[in-house]
């Protein structure tokens, strides 16, 4: 079922594409978007790697000439302000968002955005600010990664996989009421350098 889901996505996705977004924007009747990003990077970023595809710099900002040719970027009140308005009459406006408070938004995105004049919302975790902790998914992205290139490594540390040819799945299946599992390999703490 999850292959035939993909399918028709993709196929959406393929015919959706060649419609002019003046003409999509007028049927959908959605004359506001939130694009939302998690990264932008040049660089693999291990942490990120086996959770979501990054887009690097020259794609990003591919995409934001694409989305200010097409719509006008709004700030968070004025998104507010846009979105009270039932009728969406007006112009087609964007405001962009970023998860994570990853150091790539700082190092790389802040700097084109201001570039460009686009503001945006950075939502930060205050747990993760100065690496005191890290969000349990990009652990399990540090894990797959580690034991990807070393695979002796996931036999010596032992493991709660059912079959470790699926070690992969079976990691990035550890959800937040039982994130402690990434913990018991005693590896992650010289892993998390990010």
């Amino acid at each position: 079922m999850a292959g035939f889901r993909k399918i028709i996505i993709h196929g959406l996705g393929k015919s959706v594409s060649i419609i002019p977004t003046k003409l999509l924007t007028k049927l959908s009747n959605q004359r506001l978007i939130l694009p939302f990003y998690h990264s932008v990077s040049d660089k693999e970023l291990p942490h990120l790697k086996h959770l979501y595809p990054i887009k690097g710099v020259k794609e990003f900002i591919t995409d934001l000439d694409f989305l200010l040719s097409h719509f006008v970027p709004v700030d968070y009140h004025e998104f507010l302000k846009l979105a009270r308005n039932k009728d969406q009459k007006g112009k087609c406006a964007f405001l962009l968002s970023f998860d994570d408070g990853l150091k790539e938004f700082h190092d790389i995105i802040a700097p084109i955005l201001l570039k460009k004049g686009i503001p945006a919302i950075c939502f930060v975790n205050s747990g993760f600010i100065d690496n005191k902790d890290l969000f349990f998914r990009f652990k399990a992205s540090l894990l797959v990664e580690e034991f990807t290139r070393n695979p002796k490594l996931l036999k010596e540390t032992g493991s709660f996989f059912k079959d470790s040819q699926d070690f992969r799945s079976d990691i990035l299946s550890v959800n937040y009421q039982n994130k402690k599992i990434l913990e018991q390999y005693g590896i992650l703490e010289h892993l998390i350098r990010v």
